[in-house]
């Protein structure tokens, strides 16, 4: 941010001085694929009675559909027999909160009564008993007004409900009615198992065989079995929205061009289609003619707590179909797992035992085994593996057999559970649960060498490992020895395994329960949440805090630092909220706020500490904004996959940059609760006490640390300071390293959202509310029964007839089943509801007040906001009616040409609020409210051109009318031109700065600031249909707020005091969407997609294997200079906006308030004391593990890697580390 000369030229909104007509903004609605083209009739092959001696099983079809409007078509692999996609409308495809539709009680299907042999409502006894039995059991234990809404509407508001159905119920009777038959019924009820197992304990002694080795037995396991969960689903009319077939999706923007991968849900990848290609080559039974169809099983389990008071807790393992949209998935509970009864097992060893008490080690391995044996009955079902070599057959939900093949993809869980579950130490030498790569180089993620080590040393399940674990595992159980004993050490300690049986490996080689090649270590992917939102950002973070806590010349940082996140603007209903009083020691956080502070970090760290680790510290955010926002993307083509990889070389190589040059340079301390009280009271962490002498006896009534025996002597000892404990960020620890393997994963099982744990995490709240219903003793049993409970009654309302008929109504289904796509309706329609996706802005016509033009107009005398107002919108409105392409307004029209627009009565309506509809980047119709108080800021298409142009002109909505004007041009009457009505914004234009470092080179937000008001382009008009999206703008903090830009004027809030922003950020990491529309790469942003410059160059470098690598084979001891630090030699902050003070001045005198230490009126001072909740914030536990003596194991590994290391260091010797280095080319 350095001082230069004011440049001359003004800048409005892009370069102005280029002339040429903008891109009008035309709103494209999302659509469905193509439709499957109908099947080519070919001859029948000649009849034989010969049997062939070899099965050669015949080769799928491949089936191509054509291109849908935005350039997508889809390969399948065989010909479907059933189509989601078929009849998709713009509902399915909306986000959007509609308005609660009526019941369409009259469109009952003709075919409903034909399909219910019985009648629906069965077990119940009738259909009213039904419905409010279905209502109490479902939602939250504390009825909300949207669930008594649900009562009303769909209970007594259905057309078969009686009053006198439901008099003299006893709902205890009939809720047990109900459970009974429900268990005795097999086609609802899904049998939930309530078992024991037994685990064998090592008690160091020998024993002749396995046999004679004592067993603990584990209570309170409840699991379900899985065949029978797959028939109930596939069985049930909500599997009309599973994918049958798996598909390959392209996309072709130019009819004629390449085609690109595209890579979304688990269906459409390779792994999938490889295991239908498998099932299908399976030898058939005489007579076996049905189609066979791949059930992908996925499987979460995370421990969560039950209530806010106490230690009760579940470990559940959900169950979800990867054939089911990730946008529609749905949970089911497969286990409620025990922990293991550290007590009971106490007293069991020394009951049995003759050795010295319990060791933490045998505890360890006993938590594995529990694990393992339950996941083993779970795996080992006779009829799940019967169903994973010759299929089930099932009778579907639309009546057809189908022959079903489980196959187990994924098995999503936070580092704990994975290494619980792939049978390896925790934080040891070799962390990672997919492959050996040493701890001490997880710090090298992004490096080509360790990319190429994840696959060279990736973990196999093959006969060698298995023998080396039942070696050991007979060291332990029949020789005796301890579990790091070095017998067991020296055949286990190079891959940091565990004597422990691995019930995945077991299955896997038993029946073939997951595709071929899949190894059970490879399906543990890397979850967003937990290895990065709670992971790697969140260790940042808190070491930021540190260092800000550690730089002792700038005043509070915190203080600062609080304050500015609290003045950022929340963005859409539910993306970035208002943040709360202190980010710095907030209680209990979420994942979604480590997500917000990440995307709002930039404007908010900027020139808290001083060069050079300010810029590397911004460069560090950028690059972890954009790495998480492509890690969540939902739908991926080659080219974000592409520029994933390249951001994830460049991050790793800004985190090690990041640790030897400003991690060493302060002396960080750990932040524990006193110090995070101390934050939130907005003083500086108090220095460590004095030490205390005898010499202070009796003054004042404080007692020295030691106590009154102590201190009470006159020769006590001096007493020792306490002194937080230092801490460094740690770069070696397997959540880092699974950074690596992120674009690897998403190849292999599609988009990070297919295995989120996100859906899991929101399951735990149902779990939640039933543990509020038990009696506490024996809560998984109880919440089990529940949740049996609410299953069946989901299963039985989806056969309710009424909400059949609404369900086809809103699918645009006509009563056969056959139907068109819904149409879009005209912008005169009447019935248009407030929430229609198919319109692109929608406001409600009740308005909020009426403004008299002159009248408005003399009562705010000199306002510079007001200047030219009438004509400006007068030339607005001419410019519509000429059918002009939006410029602007920059055109002004004649006097005469102006008399021309006749305001009706001179009024103008206004309105609060605003809705406008767009289509997301993955084909989805979302929405984004608007409100000049809240809301305000929106964006339009630029017409920039040329390498540096930029997308985008952003405004301020100040106010929103509606008038009705007519139109009269000459040679016609006034009585015979028509009345038209039409919505206008009044807005405030922001400027770009062109000349500030911005985009992806220069990893900064690009930045704005308002025209001055004594521009002509200050203010203008807009067209709403004119805006692509809302926009977040935060404010450049460091720069502060000036009152030169624009006098008093109406145009600002009440809060903003006659004083503006000097400049503001565009944070294009706000949201997924906003993201890919800044980088130009989403598939379904139509022809309002521009791809930027610099990604282009970035995506044709690694497609030319051109990507640099500018730290492969680095010295990690390599002195650096802080102009390597500074990035490029010329100045990092241009500015050409013209303001009173320029802004290298603003800088100074940010820096002056920061070094001084005063807070100036931004910056109030937090004043409320730290509840106890809040100690979890504080520095977690070290992840440090136990480092094993495996020195001589781990040589292999350790030479291969130091031979490809001195390879590349001898064609990289002469590369730094530097700034420069690091950039995207």
């Amino acid at each position: 941010m350095n001082d230069h000369e004011p440049v001359e030229e003004l800048l409005g909104r892009g370069q102005r001085r280029k002339p040429g007509l903008p891109r009008r903004y035309r709103d494209e609605i999302p659509v469905g694929p193509a439709p499957i083209p109908p099947p080519v009739p070919t001859p029948a092959p000649p009849q034989s009675d010969a049997v062939p001696a070899i099965h050669i099983p015949e080769p799928l079809e491949v089936i191509r559909t054509e291109r849908n409007a935005f350039g997508v078509f889809r390969e399948y692999i065989g010909r479907p027999s059933h189509d989601p996609d078929q009849f998709v409308s713009i509902d399915d495809l909306s986000d959007i909160r509609r308005a609660r539709r009526e019941p369409n009680h009259d469109a009952i299907l003709e075919e409903t009564s034909e399909e219910l042999e019985r009648p629906w409502y069965l077990p119940a006894k009738n259909p009213s008993t039904f419905r409010i039995l279905d209502w109490a059991n479902n939602g939250n234990n504390s009825k909300s007004t949207s669930q008594m809404q649900i009562l009303f509407d769909d209970v007594l508001g259905a057309p078969d409900f009686n009053r006198a159905e439901v008099l003299g119920v006893k709902v205890k009777r009939e809720t047990a009615r109900f459970d009974e038959a429900m268990a005795e019924d097999e086609d609802r009820g899904t049998g939930w198992i309530h078992t024991e197992v037994s685990i064998q304990i090592p008690d160091g002694k020998r024993h002749d065989s396995y046999d004679d080795v004592s067993t603990f037995q584990v209570g309170g396991v409840s699991l379900r079995k899985i065949v029978p969960i797959v028939r109930e689903i596939f069985a049930d009319r909500k599997a009309e929205e599973y994918h049958l077939t798996p598909f390959r999706e392209f996309w072709q923007p130019d009819e004629g061009g390449p085609a690109k991968r595209v890579l979304n849900n688990l269906y459409t990848t390779d792994i999938y289609i490889q295991a239908h290609e498998e099932v299908n080559a399976i030898p058939r039974e005489p007579g076996d003619v049905h189609e066979r169809v791949i059930v992908a099983l996925m499987l979460y389990s995370d421990s969560t707590r039950l209530a806010q008071f106490g230690s009760a807790s579940l470990w559940p393992i959900y169950l979800f179909l990867g054939n089911q949209s990730m946008l529609a998935r749905e949970l089911h509970h497969l286990a409620y797992l025990p922990k293991l009864p550290e007590e009971l097992l106490r007293d069991y060893w020394l009951k049995h035992t003759d050795g010295d008490g319990l060791s933490a080690d045998v505890i360890t391995h006993c938590r594995r085994e529990l694990m393992q044996a339950i996941v083993n009955i779970i795996l080992q079902d006779k009829e799940f593996q019967e169903a994973c070599r010759k299929g089930i057959l099932v009778t579907c939900w639309d009546g057809i057999k189908r022959r079903l093949f489980p196959r187990l993809f994924t098995y999503s869980a936070d580092y704990p559970e994975k290494v619980l579950l792939a049978s390896i130490k925790s934080l040891s030498h070799c962390p990672c649960p997919r492959c050996c790569v040493p701890k001490s180089r997880a710090s090298e993620v992004g490096m080509k060498r360790n990319a190429d080590a994840i696959v060279k040393f990736a973990r196999v399940d093959d006969q060698h490992h298995r023998e080396k674990v039942s070696l050991a595992r007979d060291f332990v159980y029949l020789q005796g020895y301890g579990m790091k004993s070095k017998a067991v050490e020296d055949l286990l300690g190079s891959q940091s395994l565990v004597p422990t049986k691995n019930a995945f490996s077991e299955a896997f080689h038993s029946a073939p329960i997951a595709p071929k090649n899949l190894n059970y270590f490879q399906i543990f992917p890397i979850d967003i949440m937990h290895q990065f939102e709670i992971g790697v950002w969140k260790a940042i973070y808190i070491h930021l805090l540190r260092i800000l806590v550690a730089e002792k010349n700038r005043g509070n940082l915190i203080t600062i630092l609080n304050s500015r996140y609290r003045q950022v603007p929340k963005f859409a209903r539910e993306t970035i909220r208002l943040f709360q009083k202190s980010v710095a020691a907030m209680q209990q956080p979420t994942a979604h706020q480590f997500e917000s502070i990440l995307k709002c970090a930039l404007p908010t760290f900027e020139a808290l500490l001083p060069p050079p680790h300010d810029e590397l510290v911004l460069d560090l955010l950028f690059i972890l904004a954009t790495w998480h926002g492509l890690a969540k993307l939902r739908t991926h083509t080659v080219d974000t996959l592409s520029i994933l990889k390249i951001t994830t070389t460049t991050l790793g190589s800004l985190l090690r940059k990041f640790k030897r040059t400003t991690c060493e340079e302060y002396d960080t301390r750990e932040l524990d609760k006193k110090t995070f009280g101390d934050l939130k009271k907005g003083r500086k962490p108090r220095a460590p006490a004095k030490a205390t002498t005898g010499a202070n006896k009796g003054k004042g009534k404080q007692k020295a640390a030691g106590g009154p025996e102590e201190s009470d002597k006159e020769d006590a000892p001096l007493q020792k300071k306490k002194v937080s404990k230092k801490k460094e960020l740690n770069l070696d620890t397997a959540k880092i390293h699974e950074l690596e393997h992120c674009v690897p994963d998403i190849w292999m099982f599609g988009a990070t959202g297919s295995f989120s744990a996100e859906p899991g995490e929101m399951e735990h709240k149902i779990v939640k509310v039933f543990y509020g219903k038990t009696n506490k003793i024996n809560a998984s049993k109880d919440i089990s029964r529940y949740e049996q409970r609410r299953a069946a009654f989901k299963l039985i309302g989806n056969r309710d007839p009424h909400r059949l008929a609404d369900a086809y109504r809103r699918r645009g289904k006509k009563k056969k089943g056959k139907g068109k796509r819904a149409m879009k309706p005209k912008r005169g329609d009447a019935a248009v509801e407030p929430g229609d996706p198919n319109l692109h802005y929608h406001i409600p016509a009740a308005f909020s007040s009426k403004l008299n033009i002159p009248t408005w107009l003399s009562n705010h005398p000199g306002d510079p906001a007001l200047k030219n107002f009438y004509n400006r919108l007068r030339d607005h409105l001419l410019g519509r009616c000429h059918g002009r392409e939006f410029d602007g307004d920059e055109h002004q029209f004649s006097t005469e040409e102006r008399n021309d627009i006749r305001v009706e009565y001179d009024e103008l309506r206004e309105h609060t609020t605003m809705n406008v509809n767009y289509t997301t980047y993955d084909g989805r119709r979302n929405q984004d409210l608007f409100n000049p108080r809240t809301r305000p800021d929106v964006m339009v298409l630029s017409r920039e051109e040329g390498p540096d142009a930029h997308p985008f002109w952003y405004a301020k909505i100040i106010k929103i009318f509606s008038l009705t004007f007519k139109y009269v041009p000459p040679g016609v009457a006034p009585w015979d031109a028509p009345r038209q009505s039409v919505h206008v914004l009044w807005v405030r234009w922001y400027g770009r700065d062109t000349n500030a470092a911005a985009g992806w080179k220069k990893r900064r937000l690009h930045t704005v600031g308002f025209v001055p008001g004594n521009d002509d382009a200050a203010f203008g008009f807009l067209d709403p249909s004119q805006i692509v999206r809302g926009v977040h703008l935060i404010p450049a903090f460091a720069y502060g707020r000036t009152k030169e830009m624009l006098g008093e004027s109406i145009c600002r809030g009440v809060k903003e005091e006659h004083e503006d922003w000097k400049f503001l950020y565009v944070n294009c990491f706000a949201d997924r969407d906003m993201l890919m529309r800044f980088m130009g790469t989403g598939i379904n942003h139509g022809r309002s997609r521009q791809v930027d410059h610099e990604i282009q160059q970035m995506i044709e470098s690694q497609n030319t294997g051109e990507e640099s690598e500018s730290d492969v084979g680095e010295d990690p001891e390599e002195p650096d200079t802080s102009a390597s630090l500074a990035g490029p030699s010329e100045p990092t902050r241009r500015f050409t906006i013209r303001i009173p003070a320029p802004r290298g001045s603003a800088r100074k005198e940010a820096n002056d308030e920061l070094e001084g230490g005063e807070h100036g009126n931004d910056y109030e001072v937090d004043e409320y004391e730290l509840d106890e909740d809040e100690q979890n914030f504080a520095d977690p536990v070290s992840d440090e593990g136990d480092h094993d003596d495996a020195s001589e194991q781990e040589a292999d590994i350790r030479d291969e890697l130091a031979d490809s290391e001195e390879e590349e260091a001898s064609s990289s010797e002469s590369q730094s580390d530097s700034s420069d280095s690091l950039e995207y080319e």
